[in-house]
């Protein structure tokens, strides 16, 4: 919260902001991914995924289960559903994460190294999944990545250093 300059989400600004108006803007309208998945290991993958919209209550339980089932089937994990979180591979275990991340149609879903644990065939699948979703649900990605590969896929890549615009392309 302690920052200069203006900071504007949905034409909303955040500066200035309690910091129980930022997590409540935060779990509307911000998803995230991280390079490990946090998910509750003894959790099942649906439980996982429909935990934030819970907590958002916009939706019944019904509709939230109904909504995480898809999200599953999105990425392709639809059948890990029943099954707890730490029985899954590292990829699916991601992919379970992203669908967390979605489950409440954020504006933006941020990235921290989301692909910093996989292997270059499953890295290939996030950023497939990234960029179908990006196009198909009008959601926007921001990603922070030491991969150059991935960036060099990506639709816009800013190069950083020391906290400063290197390269924009």
């Amino acid at each position: 919260t302690d920052f200069e300059g203006s900071v504007i989400i949905n034409n909303e600004e955040l500066h200035g902001k309690s910091n129980k108006w930022l997590a409540d803007f935060r779990n509307h309208h911000i998803g995230f991914v991280f390079q490990f998945h946090f998910l509750l290991q003894d959790f099942s993958c649906l439980q996982n995924v429909m935990l934030p919209a819970l907590k958002l209550g916009k939706y019944s339980k019904d509709e939230v289960e109904h909504r995480a089932y898809d999200l599953l089937k999105l990425l392709g994990v639809e059948e890990q559903a029943k099954k707890r979180a730490a029985l899954l591979s590292g990829g699916q275990q991601q992919r379970v994460a992203i669908a967390r991340s979605l489950i409440n149609d954020p504006t933006i879903i941020m990235g921290d190294e989301p692909t910093g644990n996989l292997d270059s065939q499953n890295t290939e699948v996030v950023l497939e999944l990234f960029k179908k979703i990006a196009a198909e649900r009008g959601q926007t990605f921001l990603i922070v990545t030491h991969d150059n590969d991935f960036a060099s896929k990506s639709d816009r890549i800013i190069h950083l250093e020391d906290g400063q615009i290197m390269e924009s392309w």
